[in-house]
């Protein structure tokens, strides 16, 4: 972008705004709202191009490429499961009265742990995005899940567990500190399709938890001291990204492992619980077969079980024990499901 920096002050009002707002969003894809279209442009529109297989396009002599508003979730769909992110730009003012360009501001900053879209969303799967701090060989986790509020953090004893613990979560996006590296820090699993995102270390602090939810101290959260650190950098990330529309993220909660047996990614994909060791798919695995649930919440808590077998005995019978209810009374059950199917 940088040589196209250098002809921003050469552009015309409209694109000189489009310059400032990209300027703000470095390494992020800027959806440039042009009436019914979002556009891109320079490295932007090359890589859209390529990526979603639409025409590129040029706007005086330089690359430019769009989707039309109305469908942008589709695209959008197709650059989050490439891991890229995506800042919408929106028009904020009507063009009828605008004496210049017309007012533009971003949005919000779509990412793959911060989609909301019930169109790009899969129902059946839980998007967490999650932030990881690492202080010598403990490590703070925090996790969320931006489309129901759910936001948990806790503190573990060792790197392996903490690879593990997202093994278990499967999160779409992973925040780390800036500078962390992987021989240090906690090295992603090269199978699977996490984004990752790096923040300023600083942001990993504490007090904007409290901050945000009007929180006296965070005594009565039951947070460790590297659980808060993560809970905060994730909350500032999701403060930055979003803009708005955090009121239904709950306070972070305080959450042990130590109840459910760790499954490291080597034994996930070798057990295939609920993806494929040959083709990746989810077609042929111990979830397709066991998953007979009548709503997407019901499948995304079979994945966690799945994913999360509990070590303590009398948890254990419990469960059993509800599944013995319902298998025994037929009618029940399938009265039951009928009301979910609702």
């Amino acid at each position: 972008m940088t040589a196209a920096m250098a002809q921003a002050r050469t552009q015309t009002p409209m694109m000189q705004q489009y310059f400032r707002m990209k300027a703000q969003q470095p390494g992020v894809i800027l959806f440039f709202q042009l009436g019914d279209f979002y556009e891109t442009f320079y490295e932007d529109a090359e890589l859209c191009a390529r990526e979603l297989d639409i025409a590129l396009t040029q706007r005086e002599g330089q690359p430019m490429a769009g989707v039309p508003i109305k469908k942008a979730h589709l695209y959008l769909n197709r650059l989050l499961r490439r891991g890229h992110k995506v800042a919408l730009c929106d028009q904020v003012q009507d063009p009828n009265e605008a004496k210049g360009p017309v007012e533009r501001e971003v949005v919000r900053v779509v990412t793959p742990g911060t989609v909301l879209d019930e169109d790009v969303l899969d129902s059946g799967k839980q998007n967490h995005i999650a932030a990881l701090v690492v202080d010598k060989e403990r490590v703070g986790v925090a996790v969320a899940d931006v489309s129901t509020g759910e936001f948990r953090a806790t503190e573990l004893i060792s790197l392996d567990e903490a690879r593990s613990e997202l093994a278990r979560l499967q999160p779409s996006e992973v925040v780390l500190p800036e500078g962390a590296a992987d021989d240090d820090h906690i090295a992603l699993d090269p199978d699977e399709r996490q984004a990752r995102t790096t923040i300023e270390a600083r942001r990993f602090r504490s007090d904007v938890i409290e901050q945000h939810f009007g929180l006296v101290s965070l005594d009565g959260l039951g947070l460790s001291q590297l659980g808060g650190r993560a809970a905060g950098g994730l909350l500032h990330y999701l403060q930055e990204t979003q803009k708005a529309g955090l009121n239904h993220l709950k306070p972070p909660t305080a959450y042990s492992t130590s109840h459910v047996m760790g499954l490291d990614p080597f034994t996930q994909r070798n057990l295939e619980l609920v993806r494929e060791l040959r083709t990746g798919g989810e077609q042929h695995t111990l979830l397709s077969v066991l998953n007979n649930t009548a709503t997407g919440m019901g499948e995304r808590c079979l994945r966690s079980w799945v994913l999360s077998p509990l070590l303590d005995r009398d948890e254990i019978e419990r469960r059993q024990g509800m599944v013995e209810l319902l298998h025994s009374d037929e009618l029940a059950r399938s009265e039951l499901r009928d009301l979910l199917s609702g």
